[in-house]
């Protein structure tokens, strides 16, 4: 189990251990990206929703992910498993951006499992450049679905809906997400938003789970 709700400042050395002047995003050398990532801390909230706007001129420009978005999944993250990090939910959205697009994107009635298939097989493809960057940056957000599964306990209501969220696009985890979502779904003691979110969830995942 991940273990969440950390005291304490994050912990913000893999930030210094990336070599962001190797990699690059829309506008060039990712060498802002370091200071952006700390200012996802920063204790003014229009500070923060200004760097949030700026991760989507960069990192994810009009949908598109570089070379840059790949580790700066592992430090957000990494942020989220801290108990005073502020806008928890916000994070969890850019994540799910860094790895799907932008979901209003994907027609209504489209499979999710339809949907990574497509992903994973520009993967399997070995394909350059945007597509196999897309691919990297769905398997690293992948990688986090133990740590959301996790905060589907936290305090925060909006945590636990984006998380819900999330997890909905992770067709390939879904044997272990689709009970934890279950459980949330029918705890009697979480807002009705937050059971409700956790039920669509669990709709989407439902048939892979089965």
């Amino acid at each position: 189990m991940i273990e969440i709700n950390l005291p304490g400042q994050p912990d913000l050395s893999l930030i210094d251990k990336i070599p962001w002047m190797d990699l690059h995003h829309a506008y060039g050398t990712a060498i802002d990206v370091p200071d952006q990532l700390r200012s996802v801390l920063d204790p003014d909230p229009e500070k923060r929703r200004s760097v949030f706007y700026s991760f989507t001129c960069n990192l994810f420009h009009q949908g598109s992910v570089y070379p840059a978005t790949i580790p700066a999944i592992e430090v957000l993250q990494q942020l989220l498993r801290y108990q005073d990090v502020p806008d928890k939910a916000k994070i969890l959205e850019t994540l799910l951006a860094f790895a799907i697009g932008f979901p209003d994107d994907i027609e209504g009635n489209v499979e999710v499992s339809d949907f990574v298939t497509a992903r994973l097989d520009d993967e399997q493809e070995e394909t350059r450049g945007e597509d196999a960057e897309a691919s990297e940056c769905y398997l690293a957000v992948g990688a986090g679905v133990p740590l959301y599964e996790a905060l589907l306990q936290d305090s925060d209501p909006r945590t636990v809906i984006a998380a819900s969220y999330v997890l909905a696009f992770f067709p390939a985890h879904a044997c272990r997400s689709f009970h934890a979502l279950l459980e949330t779904a029918q705890n009697e003691s979480q807002h009705d938003f937050v059971r409700s979110s956790a039920l669509m969830a669990c709709s989407n995942l439902g048939d892979v789970a089965d």
